[in-house]
């Protein structure tokens, strides 16, 4: 039996404002600041993949910015990083790039 890959677009900000009242549980704090990560590690994935390659990068989100709340923090300093230090920008020789080094 073969599965098919589907992308469900889910409205981070949504999902995030139902947690907020959890900021302080050491365990959101975690998944948060490994969702950061997780998720460029997964377009990197995608985009070596021929079949989602061009359709990767429609699916990062955008920092969270939420003000004096923990998990958003945890996210976009997790995330940023993750941008700065993960080979998922794919050039035309088909090499995973850094955004710094486009």
């Amino acid at each position: 039996m073969q599965i098919e890959n589907k992308f469900i677009q889910v409205n981070l900000s949504r999902v995030f404002s139902r947690i907020i009242k959890f900021v302080d549980f050491v365990w959101n704090q975690w998944l948060f600041d490994r969702i950061g990560r997780e998720i460029i590690q997964w377009i990197k994935e995608l985009v070596s993949d021929e079949k989602f390659r061009f359709q990767a990068y429609r699916i990062i989100p955008s920092k969270l910015n939420l003000p004096n709340n923990i998990l958003s923090e945890r996210f976009d300093e997790s995330f940023v990083t993750a941008v700065k230090q993960c080979n998922f920008i794919l050039n035309r020789t088909n090499q995973l790039l850094r955004v710094m080094s486009t």
